[in-house]
């Protein structure tokens, strides 16, 4: 929610010369003096390092060489409306720049910095202009030198800005002293003012305040600006809240004498259910809600003291530029950033100390270190950027119309017929299916309650604190959904929101994936009914596909591939694999296609409502506050609902398989190989499989993508000659090694190239995790050694059944990373035997973690309902002393 205020901005502006070892001192200057904006120059930070502030947004344009040089950043307090701008970065100047919002017009805010041995041409501040087209205004250190702005000299960036101001009719908002007191003897001058167009009017007082330890001084604006503040939502849930006096609520004003024998009638008994929890969560609710308390700053005294007589020093020391005086001030200044990070230390080692496991802080904290941002920054388009959340959201909107709908059809004869399927009489039968509020109930309380929730934002504490009554009247409606066949249009709009995906560039709108929240009221309706669903429809699926299967995982499908791989080296023959991708395989699901194929298994009655579920669906993206329009999904199963995975295995059931081929499914990921004698013959099968791949494809209206796919030739030859497969007229990629489900499988079978990536994770995640797990950490060895167990661990637990039969070497670099952070969590000295520590951690090695979990692994194979996993254990290798290679297989590491 957005409420306009009226109040004063400060805006300051600082050469930092550097702000790595000034992190204390600026914290205290921005609470201090309350500094709303604030804008850093010669930040000197490249990508490795890191800037954060409490209640500060953070905005930069380091240098493009990626130097600790130059460099440019705004920070913002979260309260205040603004929107980020597209950062202008040249090695002659760096511009960081965000967007304010305001009642009537928006100001453009930008930070400038260009090092003093840059030329500077007018071309370029008209290059400048042109970005910062309209109201804006702009400080930093221009390093430009002229009367105009009280310097004492001209120099030539100074003139070409001179001239640059008379010509554009800028302003100029100059400090009345200087900024720039130089240590090296230098005459003080002005170098740190602001630019600005149509912002004078707004200034109420500028000054330049006598602080930090740079030597330039900080030079702060106030302007007075309408502007709407950022407020927090807490949807429904307003604490402190009186839970008995909500379910106290629902029992009053559930209504159990809804008629619902129509969808008009349906639709309104589910908005009255959604007002009824709303309004009992309004009354339950504070009436002075607590917000999340904003990080306070208390200086103590002794350090507003020291700040004080590091001021008087230096102060002194301009007046004079006595060697004593510079003494004196150096020396006030260190023991003032000595305090600080005393104070901060203090106050991160309490902050640490008081982490519990129990009551969840801990984890709350390591998530808050590990989770990656989710800001989305401007976006980059073929008509410009897009910068407001609302253009943004927008933007998607426009991808995800195209994204939910079909494909083009190739074979229209079969689209009528489809048509005319789907349209066909079905034998009618009687709603046999019935829920019970003990049922739903149950569901409720199953349901997980971290989940987001739809537009309604009814979460499942909500849900679960129902009194009787209101679980009866859910039972209610739930029945009438069954009895009529209609699924509520509330329950089927989702509100998207999009979530980037790894490795890839934040500034391009399709490196974003969409991720749909739903009612939680449709997701429990699913809930209660996919038991029906599946004992209609779990006998269309084939042994091969894996994905959304009980019992099933993707160990299980790696081990298969694996073992066709090494069956093949053993065999003296080549296997070829193929690993193919399909295009947006989730979201062009055709409605119609995937009905053909559920109708003959079901009942009508269960026909119905699926239909209904599918048919008129929408979603509006979300983005910040913003939302888009509500669009229709034309295609695609539902995404973020309990049958959307169900129904995409039916609709994808029916794939071609061959005879000579293995085939291994996991949900949209698919990889086919075939053992042969050479790749010639491998190959001419292979492709007559993808033959029919491609034209199952084509009928039922999807897309492979040749680029996305692999092509791996797995044998032991040195340089294994293989013709290039084909999808869609496109030659698929031949590579060396793929990843797939998880695992990096080289041509060869070394694991190499996996187990590298897995040290590199490992590497990455302890840097996270330093503070918590260092030597001077405060937490205690217990905790330390969870904090291992879950979260650095499993980084290479994942199937290391599989890639446990790697050689020795490979293992070895698995455990040195293991010794190494149990070292660092013991503050163990040097001539502590790693073996001692495992011992007294009781931590074991890698290589019994290995044989531990691919012998826990084997057992849950045996007997397995799935013949392909059950043919795993009932069929393992030749003994070693027989193999025709002296190669490790993942079975033998119960065998050893």
């Amino acid at each position: 929610m957005n409420v306009s205020t009226r109040k004063d901005i400060r805006v300051s502006t600082w050469n930092c010369r550097g702000i790595g070892n000034k992190y204390d001192e600026l914290t205290l200057f921005l609470n201090s003096n309350n500094i709303d904006i604030m804008l850093l120059t010669e930040t000197k930070l490249n990508s490795s390092a890191n800037l954060s502030i409490n209640n500060y947004k953070i905005y930069r344009a380091d240098h493009p060489s990626g130097r600790r040089k130059g460099g440019s950043a705004i920070l913002v307090k979260r309260c205040i409306g603004h929107d980020e701008l597209p950062s202008i970065v040249e090695s002659k100047y760096q511009i960081a720049q965000i967007n304010l919002h305001t009642e009537n017009n928006s100001i453009r805010i930008a930070a400038f910095y260009s090092a003093p041995e840059n030329q500077v041409t007018q071309n370029d501040f008209l290059v400048m202009l042109r970005e910062l087209s309209g109201r804006f205004l702009m400080g930093g250190d221009f390093n430009c030198k002229h009367p105009r702005w009280g310097s004492n000299i001209v120099n030539p960036r100074g003139r070409v800005l001179h001239d640059t101001v008379i010509r554009h009719s800028l302003e100029v908002i100059e400090p009345q002293e200087p900024t720039f007191y130089s240590f090296d003897g230098h005459m003080p001058d002005i170098l740190d003012f602001f630019l600005g167009k149509q912002v004078e009017q707004l200034i109420k007082s500028k000054w330049v305040q006598h602080e930090m330890s740079s030597d330039h001084y900080p030079f702060t604006l106030e302007l007075e600006i309408d502007y709407p503040a950022v407020t927090e939502n807490h949807g429904l849930i307003k604490y402190p809240f009186d839970w008995a006096k909500y379910k106290e609520a629902t029992g009053q004003l559930a209504n159990l004498n809804l008629r619902l024998k129509t969808r008009q009638e349906i639709d309104k008994g589910v908005s009255e259910l959604t007002n009824m929890i709303r309004v009992a969560a309004g009354i339950a609710s504070s009436a002075n809600p607590l917000t999340r308390p904003q990080p306070r700053y208390h200086f103590s005294a002794n350090i507003l003291a020291l700040l004080n007589a590091k001021k008087v020093a230096r102060r002194r020391w301009e007046q004079t530029r006595f060697p004593s005086d510079k003494t004196t001030y150096n020396r006030a200044n260190t023991e003032l950033k000595k305090a600080l990070k005393e104070e901060r230390d203090k106050t991160y080692r309490t902050q640490i100390e008081s982490l519990n496991a129990r009551d969840g802080s801990l984890w709350k904290k390591t998530k808050a270190i590990t989770k990656e941002k989710v800001n989305i920054p401007p976006l980059h388009t073929p008509n410009g950027w897009c910068t407001t959340a609302q253009d943004k959201a927008n933007l998607f909107e426009g991808i995800l119309v195209e994204q939910f709908s079909p494909y083009p059809a190739t074979d229209h004869e079969f689209d009528e017929l489809l048509d005319t399927k789907v349209s066909e009489p079905h034998p009618l039968s009687l709603p046999t299916i019935f829920v019970s509020p003990g049922q739903v109930r149950n569901a409720i309380n199953r349901s997980r309650g971290k989940k987001a929730p739809g537009h309604d934002e009814i979460t499942q504490p909500l849900l679960k604190g129902l009194h009787r009554k209101g679980v009866v009247m859910l039972t209610h409606i739930y029945n009438a959904v069954i009895r009529t066949t209609y699924f509520p249009s509330r329950w089927k709009h989702a509100h998207v929101v999009m979530v980037k995906k790894p490795n890839k560039r934040s500034d391009d709108p399709e490196s974003y994936r969409p991720i749909s929240l739903l009612p939680l009221f449709s997701k429990i309706l699913e809930r209660l009914l996919l038991p029906h669903l599946m004992s209609a429809l779990a006998h269309l699926l084939p042994d091969t596909q894996f994905g959304f299967r009980q019992n099933h995982s993707c160990s299980h499908q790696l081990h298969r591939v694996v073992n066709t791989v090494l069956e093949a080296y053993e065999k003296k023959k080549v296997c070829l694999g193929v690993f193919l991708d399909s295009e947006k395989a989730f979201d062009k699901v055709l409605h119609k296609g995937l009905l053909v194929k559920i109708k003959p298994h079901v009942s009508d009655t269960l026909f119905r409502i699926l239909k209904s579920y599918l048919d008129g669906r929408t979603f509006a993206v979300k983005c910040e506050k913003s939302l888009s329009a509500s669009r229709r999904i034309v295609s695609s199963v539902p995404q973020g609902s309990v049958w959307g995975p169900f129904l995409y295995l039916i609709y994808m059931h029916d794939i071609p398989l061959s005879d000579g081929i293995v085939s291994a499914q996991f949900a949209d990921d698919t990889a086919v190989l075939k053992l042969a004698r050479n790749f010639d013959e491998a190959g001419a099968t292979m492709q007559r499989h993808l033959d029919d791949i491609q034209d199952w494809s084509r009928k039922w209206r999807l897309r492979l993508n040749p680029d996305k796919s692999s092509m791996v030739p797995f044998s032991c030859l040195r340089d294994p000659l293989t013709t290039p497969l084909q999808i869609n007229n496109s030659a698929i990629p031949i590579e060396s090694s793929v990843r797939y489900l998880g695992l990096q499988l080289d041509s060869k079978l070394l694991w190499n190239a996996h187990i590298s990536n897995l040290v590199k994770k490992i590497r990455q995640r302890i840097h996270q995790l330093k503070a918590l797990l260092s030597r001077n950490s405060p937490l205690s060895m217990d905790t330390k050694r969870l904090l291992f167990l879950s979260l650095i661990r499993p980084i290479w637990t994942y199937a290391c059944g599989l890639w446990g039969s790697a050689a020795a070497c490979h293992i070895r670099r698995i455990q040195v990373t293991q010794n190494r952070v149990l070292r660092m969590i013991a503050n163990a000295p040097w001539y502590v035997r790693n073996s001692v520590l495992h011992s007294d951690m009781d931590i074991p090695y890698v290589t019994d973690v290995i044989k531990e979990l691919y012998g826990r692994m084997n057992r849950s194979m045996t007997g397995h309902v799935n013949p392909l996993i059950t043919a795993i254990p009932e069929n393992p290798p030749p003994p070693r002393n027989s193999r025709r290679l002296k190669r490790k297989y993942p079975q033998d590491s119960i065998v050893e």
